[in-house]
This record gives C-alpha cells, sequence and structure tokens, in this order.
C-alpha cells in the first residue's frame, strides 16, 4: 500500500503537466522611431574661396566659361548708370557695392556675353543675400554688354558690376554665382575686408563718423551752400537761402510772415533725359519749436511758379523752393532729398544750419 501510494503522487503530477496548456511568449511593443533633431533647410551651395587680383576659370552649368579676375571693389553712394535707360539710385539708408571685373573668353570657339556676365550675391551686415544679376557694363560703354568674344579675346575695358546693399555697416560677403571650372563648386566666395579682399571705404562727407571703417554711408548729410552733392538722378548745389519779403509773382507769404527762399541748381547726370517737376522732399525746422514741408516750387530766375521741365543728360536747371516762416521767427534747420520715385522712396538728405541766415 504503502509503495502505490508512493507511485500515485508523481504519476498525478505528470498527468498535470501533460495537460497543461503550453506557455506563450506576450508580444513585444513595437519601437517608435525618434525624430531627428536638427533644423529642415537646404544645404549651402559648394564653393571655393577666391581672392582680388588672381584670375579663376569660371563655369555655370548651361557651359559658358569666363576668366574672371575681380580688379577692386568700393562703397559709393552716387548713381551708377547701367545704360541710357536705367540708373541704381540708392535710397536713404542704403549705398552701392560696385565690383572692378577683368574678363577673357577662355574657350577655343567664339563665346557670346550678355549684361549679366557674371551674376552675385552679397551677403550684408543685416545676414540678408541679395541677388544682384543685371547691372553690368562697360567702364567706357553707355550701353548693356551684347558681344561675342573670340577665343582668347578680353573685353577692352573694366566691366563694372554693381549692386543696392544696406548703408549700414560692411559686405562680409561677395558671392560669384559661377563655380571653378574643374570642380564641382557652384559658387565661389569671397571674404570681404581683409588683404586682398579690400573693399575701398566711403569718404567724408558721405561716410558716417561713427563707423572708422568708412563702410557706413550717412543717410542725413551736413551740407554747405555752394558745394555740390550727388544725391538721386541729380548733382545738387544750392546757391543761397534768403529771406524774401514776398510776394514772388502772385504769390503772397500772407501777413506778418515771409518766404525763406532755397535756390537749388539741378545738374542731370544719368544718361537719359529726365522730366523734372516735384522733386524734393523738404523740411524747415523754425526757432520756435515748429516744422513744416510745405512749400511752392518756382523757376530760378522768373517769378513764375515751376511747372516742370525736361533736362537732357548732363544740362542743368536752376529752381526755387518758398517756404512761408512768420516774421518774428527764423530757420533753424534745413533738411532736403531727392524724391526718386511715385512710391514716395527718396534719396539721403542734406541738412543745413540755418542760424547764420538773417
Amino acid at each position: 500500500m504503502t509503495r502505490f501510494l508512493a507511485v500515485a503522487v508523481p504519476l498525478t503530477l505528470l498527468l498535470a503537466s501533460a495537460t497543461a496548456a503550453p506557455a506563450v511568449a506576450a508580444p513585444s511593443k513595437p519601437v517608435k522611431s525618434q525624430p531627428t533633431v536638427g533644423t529642415l533647410g537646404t544645404a549651402q551651395m559648394s564653393g571655393g574661396n577666391g581672392l582680388f587680383g588672381v584670375t579663376y576659370t569660371l563655369a555655370n552649368s548651361s557651359g559658358m566659361l569666363a576668366n574672371t579676375t575681380i580688379v577692386r571693389a568700393e562703397y559709393s553712394v552716387t548713381r551708377y548708370n547701367v545704360d541710357t535707360n536705367r540708373s541704381l539710385l540708392p535710397k536713404a539708408g542704403e549705398k552701392l557695392l560696385i565690383l572692378h571685373l577683368r574678363i577673357q573668353n577662355p574657350k577655343p570657339s567664339d563665346q557670346y556675353f550678355s549684361r549679366a556676365v557674371i551674376p552675385f550675391s552679397t551677403v550684408a551686415a543685416d545676414g540678408k543675400t541679395r541677388d544682384h544679376n543685371d547691372n553690368q557694363r562697360l567702364a567706357s560703354s553707355h550701353e548693356p554688354i551684347a558681344t561675342s568674344l573670340k577665343p582668347g579675346q578680353k573685353f577692352p575695358d573694366e566691366i563694372l558690376a554693381a549692386g543696392i546693399v544696406p548703408a549700414a555697416g560692411p559686405v562680409p560677403k561677395l558671392i560669384l554665382n559661377f563655380g571653378r571650372k574643374g570642380t564641382s563648386e557652384q559658387v565661389t566666395r569671397f571674404a570681404l575686408g581683409a588683404a586682398p579682399n579690400v573693399v575701398k571705404p566711403l569718404a567724408a562727407p558721405d561716410a558716417d563718423p561713427a563707423d572708422p571703417s568708412g563702410a557706413t554711408a550717412r543717410t542725413e548729410v551736413p551740407a554747405t551752400i555752394g558745394a555740390t552733392y550727388p544725391l538721386g538722378a541729380y548733382d545738387w548745389q544750392i546757391g543761397s537761402i534768403a529771406y524774401v519779403p514776398g510776394p514772388i509773382g502772385t504769390k503772397s507769404p500772407g501777413a506778418n510772415n515771409r518766404f525763406l527762399v532755397v535756390t537749388v541748381i539741378l545738374t542731370n547726370q544719368t544718361w537719359k533725359s529726365l522730366y523734372t517737376k516735384y522733386f524734393a522732399d523738404a523740411s524747415l525746422a523754425t526757432d520756435d519749436d515748429e516744422k513744416t514741408k510745405t512749400f511752392a516750387y518756382f523757376k530760378g530766375k522768373r517769378d513764375e511758379v515751376a511747372d516742370g521741365r525736361s533736362l537732357d543728360p548732363g544740362e542743368s536747371a536752376t529752381f526755387r523752393l518758398a517756404f512761408t516762416v512768420p516774421q518774428n521767427a527764423a530757420g533753424k534747420k534745413l533738411k532736403i532729398a531727392e524724391v526718386l520715385d511715385n512710391s514716395s522712396n527718396v534719396s539721403r538728405a542734406l541738412l543745413f544750419d540755418l542760424s547764420a541766415i538773417k
């Protein structure tokens, strides 16, 4: 009996083990992919670093080749005439970067060059990239570039290429939108500022004295009577500033008032005829803490209202701007700029101290 019981127990355990359901592994949870940490965007175009004075054989994606040398570069506030139909006129808060290039055809066949010979871009002190693609001409020509060069032939003169950039601060980077032949480069970059890639600075009175590098252009220039200043399309000279009791022709300043008359000599420095009418954006501050932007245009010598006239390239004309001021007040400061277009854009301004005008 004892032996039977000893055998029965292990049989029961075996039967229970045989009839139990097999163990099933728990399903594993799917692993979620982790987001990529970083910034989405476009990678910088591949490019090489260039130096002024060194000639590079540059190529673009269409197969054009150009042996290109940047001879020098300069900042400017004077209008840049592209051709007989178009000029770049820097607005208040702008200046120009002008490149001087030498270009040769390195191909064994003729090659045609148009006005955008070497498109370029700039990165200014504000960090923004600006494209400048259609403002190139021969230094000795008034016409757009449109010519073929034979194998090995050079342009007979420097090519000027200009772009409008901010008035404040230097332009630290220049990008020619051609890569060097024989490389995978798409552009050629020039770090500006250190030799040999030095940009000629602005000079007084155009340069802001707060920036000793000469890279910042004044938006308001202290001016003197009799001096000439390039603003927009015109060179400006203030011939005189004087009080006139009036009337001027049929215009009267009114009781207890007088005119402050500003004589302006304009010279058209573009390569096309311009119709000159409402050309001035001016404001007069008086010593009684008042300010006015209201004035009348008169002809230079006739006491007639100036209703506009055409000026040919290089031609000058005299106008008078008449502000009405009280007899017991005097002009303190005059600010005057050129109206550049119909969108209220104006040039940098000339500032005149009127304290000596009696």
